[in-house]
């Protein structure tokens, strides 16, 4: 007989933290400019391919600290860069396959305002400037302006954690992404 198969998936996700020295670890500082202190507060990781490229690991863990999202990004090619859980495979995970901010794991309840940049890399190097922050998950994308853009659906997800901010800036780029982000993200 078939089993019976529950609502909510089994599965949860892990990933390696980055290893001091180790390519992804040698990026991170001496590519991106990122502190070590600043590398372990996010949690960033890292993964090998089959075919020897280095990944770096982005976490994305809610604000109640469950690993929720990881992305994965090449760090010789940008263009090369992938998320689990797939939103096709959110039945298999027990957090299903959130869109959500980046960064949480810097928050505590203390924290009143925030930056909200375009990316991981953008909130690291905010947050060890003295400004805590949090990076939408996808970057600035033209959105539909309602409620059914997949770039829009962290603020879905993050709605309610988010009221505990008083200020929050965006930071997004100067560019036509980032101004179209900035006006669809404000009046929501």
């Amino acid at each position: 007989s078939m089993g019976v198969r529950s609502a909510v998936g089994s599965k949860t996700l892990s990933y390696k933290e980055v290893k001091e020295g180790s390519p992804v670890w040698k990026w991170l500082l001496d590519e991106r400019g990122l502190l070590p202190e600043t590398v372990r507060k996010y949690r960033v990781g890292e993964q090998a391919t089959k075919d020897g490229r280095s990944l770096v690991v982005f976490p994305y863990f809610d604000s109640s600290g469950n690993l929720v999202r990881m992305k994965f990004r090449d760090i010789e090619d940008k263009k090369k860069q992938f998320q689990l859980p797939k939103i096709a495979d959110k039945g298999q995970y027990v957090y299903g396959a959130p869109k959500l901010l980046f960064g949480w794991q810097v928050i505590d309840e203390d924290t009143s305002g925030i930056a909200l940049t375009e990316g991981e890399l953008d909130a690291m190097s905010a947050y060890q400037n003295g400004i805590k922050a949090l990076s939408v998950p996808e970057g600035a994308q033209r959105t539909t302006n309602d409620e059914s853009s997949p770039h829009d659906a962290w603020i879905e997800h993050d709605f309610d954690a988010m009221e505990q901010f008083l200020d929050i800036v965006l930071a997004m780029d100067d560019d036509e992404p980032g101004n179209a982000a900035r006006d669809a993200i404000i009046p929501r």
